[in-house]
């Protein structure tokens, strides 16, 4: 894991030359320095270094030796999304498809999402620094197929940013033939230019409080759709070591849905400014996180919808809590930046075999 720490603590040094006075340090010369390590560490992985990744390298090798058509018949690796399967399809014609879909996935997965944080936050730095202590970086080790889908969403995000509706939803289109779960987006395209009234913020509070009720009805739900029985069939073997993550998901959005109530109630936002767009997004999407958070205590399967929405937190906390802030509204973005801290430190404690994440090494050992 030394090698994880390596990474994040050059970020750190990154951030910390940019913003001393007078720093020749530039944001573009930022983003290379800090994306090409991001990238190689993942390009250059063993197939045993995320759970997920093995599972996809099994798949890539069985469609390169069956054919197409043999291998959609296969049941659980036919059943991937036509995006996902496009691309092992496009690995198969590499000599050897294994590396080439790490370094493929790798190039899309980190590139990508280091390029939207880039174009489209404020301090383009503490983004990178708040993606780290969001896991992200750990989850895009293993869980290629979201992950891929989370940098489509991302690209959505930054076409939301310039006004590029159309494009917006061609990319979260896109990310959901690479994952279903990236349909949470969906309602965030939809309310991105919604301020939101007294009368929205009661209805988030009796749907979390009805969710609270409904929520051990989820289970049944997925009892019919085949692809995800699975979820629940095991999903309480999952829950048993980290049965306190949904809780600190919980938490975790929650007190986000505060910071961004306090920047729209507190801060000079202009109407129909970008601050005031990326204060709603975060404000819907730290909602859909508690909701999130309270179902994935009866279905494991709902914790992974939590990574299409912390690449949002990074970028709106980064972006809404700048310049020069009252007293309280700076006690309120320390503490957020806090709960991003508390979030890795629970992570760390974690069972391993939550996020899938095994000791780092090379592709050739």
């Amino acid at each position: 894991m030394w090698l994880y720490y390596l990474l994040f603590a050059w970020m750190c040094y990154l951030n910390f030359i940019a913003n001393r006075p007078g720093s020749r340090l530039s944001g573009k010369v930022q983003f290379f320095l800090s994306v090409l390590p991001a990238v190689a560490i993942s390009a250059f992985r063993g197939v045993g270094v995320g759970t997920d990744t093995e599972q996809y390298i099994t798949a890539v090798g069985l469609l390169d030796s069956l054919g197409y058509d043999e291998y959609m018949s296969l049941g659980m690796y036919g059943d991937y999304e036509p995006g996902f399967i496009l691309l092992l399809k496009l690995c198969t014609f590499f000599p050897d498809p294994a590396f080439a879909l790490i370094c493929i996935s790798s190039l899309l997965i980190f590139g990508v999402q280091y390029y939207v944080l880039y174009k489209t936050s404020a301090n383009p730095g503490s983004s990178y620094f708040l993606y780290f202590l969001g896991t992200m970086y750990y989850f895009g080790l293993t869980g290629m197929r979201q992950a891929l889908a989370v940098s489509f969403v991302m690209m959505a995000f930054m076409c939301l940013d310039r006004n590029d509706g159309t494009r917006a939803v061609l990319w979260t289109g896109l990310a959901i033939t690479f994952h279903y779960t990236a349909l949470i987006f969906v309602p965030l395209l939809l309310v991105s230019r919604v301020n939101p009234s007294k009368k929205i913020w009661l209805t988030m509070g009796v749907a979390i409080a009805v969710l609270i009720l409904v929520a051990p009805l989820s289970p049944i739900l997925f009892t019919v759709i085949g692809k995800y029985n699975g979820y629940v069939k095991y999903g309480g073997e999952y829950l048993v070591s980290g049965r306190m993550m949904p809780i600190i998901q919980i938490t975790f959005f929650g007190y986000m849905l505060y910071a961004y109530q306090c920047a729209i109630n507190h801060l000079k936002l202009k109407d129909g400014s970008r601050e005031v767009m990326f204060a709603n997004i975060g404000v819907y999407s730290s909602f859909l996180g508690v909701l999130v958070g309270i179902v994935t205590m009866e279905v494991n399967l709902f914790y992974r919808f939590m990574y299409f929405l912390i690449p949002i937190q990074c970028i709106t906390l980064s972006t809404i809590f700048k310049g020069d802030l009252s007293r309280k509204m700076k006690l309120i973005k320390g503490v957020a930046y806090a709960a991003f801290v508390l979030l890795f430190i629970a992570f760390l404690f974690v069972d391993s075999g939550w996020f899938g994440i095994n000791q780092y090494a090379l592709y050739w050992n």
